[in-house]
């Protein structure tokens, strides 16, 4: 065989087995699903020319369970990270990373909808450790008397989802009542943070300043209150859940932390 033939035949047979490759593995990458997802569990990183070459080279690793793909190259070439883990159904190990793909093995192939958009989607849907689930939000009450400014930044600290919380009704008032009296930490009489408010002198009531300035739907404002238009913290005494307008530089505030499940695209 001449070096010509030679040539071709070797450029033959890695074409068939990429395109071989590509169909055994059956790549799935939907819209909006799959990108800027990365595994942490990385054991071996080389550099590839073809996703199907990443694939083709984790498929004969029995210890390599997906791989980070590297979507737009460096000199032509992209990265590929082996992966000796499988992240489990709350996505664990998963992380953002811009300019890769994860794709991890199933009966069918490598695939990526099951691990970056179901996965990552149940775990950030998940309360934080800490935190208990009532109705569609997750609350976290911190006995911890601070001002406004440090229990906000507590709550910041635990997700960038969560803030101070935001009592929308009567029920929720009962659900927040119950979860300081549950606390074997959590003083009946002492104010609790439930928001910082701006006053709307224009129309004469609050507004929230953390939702953009949106009117509130609930309020419980306990006798006279409110009667400081320079009070922009409101608390409420968690054995009456009346309202109390409070300086936000009090340093004596119990607080509680919310995340709204419905507000991070969750279903509940």
């Amino acid at each position: 065989m001449g070096e010509g033939q030679t040539y071709f035949t070797v450029v033959a047979y890695f074409t068939a087995l990429v395109a071989a490759s590509s169909d055994a593995f059956q790549f799935t990458n939907p819209d909006g699903c799959g990108h800027d997802v990365s595994h942490s569990s990385v054991m071996m990183r080389t550099t590839q020319r073809a996703q199907s070459f990443c694939a083709l080279r984790c498929s004969q690793d029995p210890s390599c369970q997906g791989f980070n793909w590297q979507r737009e190259p460096e000199n032509g070439v992209h990265s590929c990270e082996l992966v000796d883990a499988a992240s489990d159904e709350h996505g664990s190990h998963l992380n953002v990373n811009l300019g890769f793909s994860y794709m991890e093995k199933s009966q069918s192939g490598f695939q990526s909808a099951t691990t970056t958009c179901r996965k990552l989607k149940t775990r950030d849907c998940l309360c934080p450790a800490g935190y208990s689930q009532m109705g569609c939000s997750c609350y976290k009450f911190n006995s911890a008397q601070t001002d406004f400014e440090t229990a906000q930044a507590s709550c910041r600290s635990d997700s960038p989802f969560s803030d101070i919380v935001s009592i929308d009704s009567a029920e929720e008032t009962l659900i927040l009542k119950q979860l300081v009296l549950s606390s074997e930490s959590g003083d009946a009489n002492q104010f609790t943070l439930h928001d910082a408010y701006d006053f709307d002198g224009d129309n004469q009531n609050y507004v929230h300043s953390s939702k953009g300035n949106a009117t509130l739907s609930y309020i419980n404002w306990s006798t006279n209150e409110p009667n400081n238009a320079n009070e922009l913290c409101v608390a409420f005494t968690p054995n009456s859940g009346v309202w109390f307008d409070v300086p936000c530089s009090w340093t004596t505030l119990q607080s509680i932390c919310e995340i709204d499940k419905n507000f991070n695209g969750c279903s509940c």
